[in-house]
């Protein structure tokens, strides 16, 4: 049985008591460790979520009630980061969709005349990337869709195995560690593949603890690129090519039909990984190098249930 690590999530506090999205987070909380944040609360701003708005005026940003009682900009949210997340040790930030604070990438952005410009991350959501820009930033709701689920969680649980792994890590371990991330990092980006495997290879060169750091900045470099429907195709080849000699004539130009049909776009991403991950259960052990890729987090996280929208 695969031992998952158990990643730092840090939370929009109001995620955990608010109906179907508390039970979402029920859900997530048995696999993750949660860290709940709240910057309008610490800011003092007692007014509901929906009374606050983000404006963009001359080119600045900052958040502002109907009747103009709140206002806040960037800097004034700069401080309460700097308390609150700038030294956090979190994998990554699971956040509240359209919020003006906490949104990820769909929080309304108005004009001076309350006219919609866009959508963009909201104003703690920008500092947060300012203080971690290698970290996964996800919103609630764009966690429903699964590519974008799996590229969260497969992303926080790497980092999670990576932090472990640093704390009491040798030579040796550092090594297991890479090989076993080896199609997972493919994925993300072969050239960083390639420079964490030169790190790895020519670790005695350099104190260990600098090897360590080297590797931890590369990995979170690689992990932060996301990857492509082509990058994807790739390593499914990769993977079908270490396991096709143990497979039936059926089974292969089925796999291989399945793949081309994937890089087609004329079948999903979770039904391609389900026919990987049955070969996966039938090989056991002597398949650990491929788990990372196509099962890197507990099962239980690949159906979770809808928050409401």
């Amino acid at each position: 049985m695969t031992r998952y690590p158990l990643p730092r999530i840090a939370l929009s506090s109001c995620l955990m008591s608010e109906g179907r999205e508390k039970e979402l987070m029920d859900k997530i909380a048995t696999h993750v460790e949660l860290v709940p944040l709240c910057p309008r609360l610490s800011l003092g701003i007692q007014q509901p979520r929906q009374s606050l708005l983000l404006l963009e005026q001359n080119g600045s940003r900052e958040l502002l009630s109907l009747k103009g009682r709140v206002r806040v900009t960037r800097e004034e949210l700069l401080p309460f980061a700097l308390r609150s997340i700038a030294h956090l040790e979190v994998d990554g930030f699971l956040l509240r969709s359209e919020s003006p604070f906490c949104g990820v990438l769909d929080a309304k952005v108005l004009d001076g005349e309350l006219r919609v410009k866009g959508r963009d991350d909201g104003l703690f959501t920008q500092c947060i990337r300012r203080f971690h820009p290698l970290l996964p930033v996800e919103s609630h709701k764009r966690l429903l869709d699964y590519e974008t689920r799996r590229l969260f969680f497969a992303r926080v649980f790497s980092l999670a195995d990576l932090r472990e792994t640093l704390k009491a890590a040798g030579e040796r371990e550092l090594a297991e560690f890479h090989r076993r991330h080896k199609y997972l990092l493919m994925l993300h980006s072969s050239q960083h593949l390639k420079l964490l495997g030169n790190v790895v290879a020519n670790g005695k060169e350099r104190p260990l603890e600098e090897t360590k750091q080297i590797y931890r900045q590369i990995f979170m470099e690689a992990l932060a690129k996301n990857p492509s429907r082509k990058s994807y195709v790739r390593v499914f080849l990769h993977v079908y090519n270490r396991m096709k000699r143990r497979l039936d004539e059926r089974e292969r130009e089925l796999l291989k039909q399945q793949i081309h049909e994937y890089g087609e776009g004329r079948k999903g991403l979770r039904s391609l990984l389900l026919s990987f991950q049955e070969l996966l259960r039938r090989e056991g052990s002597s398949c650990a190098l491929l788990q990372r890729f196509l099962q890197p987090y507990p099962p239980e996280l690949e159906v979770i249930e809808p928050a409401d929208a």
